[in-house]
C-alpha cells in the first residue's frame, strides 16, 4: 500500500470509486463508464447500500474531487465524443485482487461480515473460505494507514462486521437495516476545483458547438452532389 495515501472521501465519492472498481470487473466491455452509465451504477437498487438517487449536479463535483485526489482519470476514444471515467485505485493503494474486491464491496454496500463479503465478492474475485477473507481483512486493517476496521458486534449477530475507513460512517450505514434507505447527498467543492470544473464545462461546450457547425457544413456540402 502507498503509505502516503491518507485519503478521505465523501459518501458520493466512495460510491463512485466503488462502482468504477466493480464495473471494471463485472462489465469490462462497458468500461470505462460514461457519465450516464456511472450515475446509473451509483443508483442501482441491487448490490448497493444505502440506495441513492444521485443526479448529475451531485456527481460532477464528486468526480472532480476524485480527480484531484488522483483516484480518477478521464478518457475519450477516437470514435466517440463522450467523456468516460475510470478509477486510478492502484495509484494510491497496492492491494491484491481479493483485497480490492473486498474493499469494493465495502465501498458500495457498507459494513459487512466476513461471510457476507465472501459470498458477495464471488462475482469479482473468488475467495476460497471465510477464514481467508478474515486474513485479508487483518492485512487491510494494519496501521499506520488501515483501509478497514472492525465494528463492535451488533446485538443478535454472530460475527463482527467490517467497514472501510475512506469515509466516516453515516447513521444509515451504521444501522445497515434490512430495508435500504434512499439518500441524496450534496457535495461542495473547494473554490479551485469549482473554477476548474467551470472552465472544463465551458471548453467542452465550445468544442461541441464547433463540431456541430462542422457537421452542418458537411451536410450542406453533401447536398450539392445529391
Amino acid at each position: 500500500m502507498n503509505e502516503d495515501a491518507d485519503i478521505q472521501l465523501s459518501i458520493i465519492e466512495a460510491r463512485i470509486l466503488g462502482c468504477l472498481c466493480e464495473k471494471e470487473v463485472t462489465t469490462p466491455d462497458n468500461y470505462p463508464l460514461s457519465l450516464n452509465s456511472l450515475i446509473n451504477a451509483c443508483n442501482q437498487k441491487s448490490n448497493r447500500f444505502p440506495v441513492m438517487e444521485l443526479e448529475e449536479a451531485e456527481v460532477n463535483p464528486a468526480l472532480e474531487a476524485l480527480r484531484l485526489k488522483k483516484l480518477l482519470t478521464l478518457t475519450k476514444t477516437a470514435d466517440s465524443r463522450v467523456l468516460k471515467y475510470k478509477h486510478s485505485f492502484e495509484s494510491q493503494w497496492k492491494v491484491s485482487p481479493s483485497q480490492r474486491a473486498i474493499l469494493t464491496e465495502l465501498l458500495i454496500r457498507g459494513p459487512q461480515t466476513p461471510g457476507e463479503l465472501r459470498g458477495r465478492c464471488e462475482r469479482m474475485q473468488a475467495i476460497p473460505s471465510v477464514e481467508v477473507v478474515r486474513e485479508h481483512l487483518d492485512q487491510l486493517a494494519l496501521e499506520p494507514y488501515a483501509l478497514v476496521r472492525q465494528l463492535p458486534k451488533q446485538p443478535g449477530r454472530k460475527d463482527h462486521r467490517y467497514c472501510h475507513t475512506l469515509t466516516e460512517l453515516t447513521e444509515i450505514e451504521e444501522s445497515n437495516t434490512a430495508e435500504p434507505m434512499k439518500v441524496s447527498v450534496a457535495v461542495q467543492l473547494p473554490q479551485e476545483a469549482e473554477e476548474r470544473l467551470q472552465k472544463l464545462e465551458a471548453i467542452i461546450a465550445a468544442q461541441a458547438g464547433k463540431i456541430d457547425a462542422i457537421e452542418a457544413e458537411l451536410a450542406a456540402f453533401k447536398q450539392q452532389f445529391e
